[in-house]
């Protein structure tokens, strides 16, 4: 029943990584709208130990789930073939806005206050 983001990024990446500290303070900003929204990582195609390093080092606040073997993706509906990438699902559980590519604290922000009020709307 909540909102979820979904962001697929890896360290070997360099736009993941310059995205990273914006996706950090967009989670911050998430985060004090006290709305039903939650934010995982989705760390691809490296180890769990490369992953949980750079997530610490980078100040890495939302929990971040390995994908070592790339296969998450698969289940994605192929909306999540770029790394990066970040999906926001809505309370119903339908991809409600995909991005390729690194995104800005503002645009993040941004679709999650339009998928929730879209939810609102709907009666979710």
């Amino acid at each position: 029943g909540s909102v979820v983001v979904l962001n697929k990024w890896g360290s070997w990446c360099p736009p993941c990584v310059k995205e990273t500290p914006d996706l950090v303070e967009a989670w911050a900003q998430i985060q004090a709208m006290e709305a039903p929204v939650t934010m995982v990582g989705l760390n691809f195609r490296e180890s769990p130990q490369t992953g949980a390093a750079f997530a610490e080092r980078s100040g890495m606040t939302y929990p971040s789930l390995s994908d070592e073997d790339g296969v998450l993706p698969l289940e994605l509906q192929g909306r999540a073939q770029a790394t990066p990438t970040t999906l926001v699902i809505d309370a119903e559980g339908r991809i409600a806005a995909a991005v390729a590519g690194p995104l800005t604290t503002a645009t993040l922000v941004g679709l999650v206050e339009d998928v929730l009020t879209d939810d609102a709307v709907a009666g979710g």
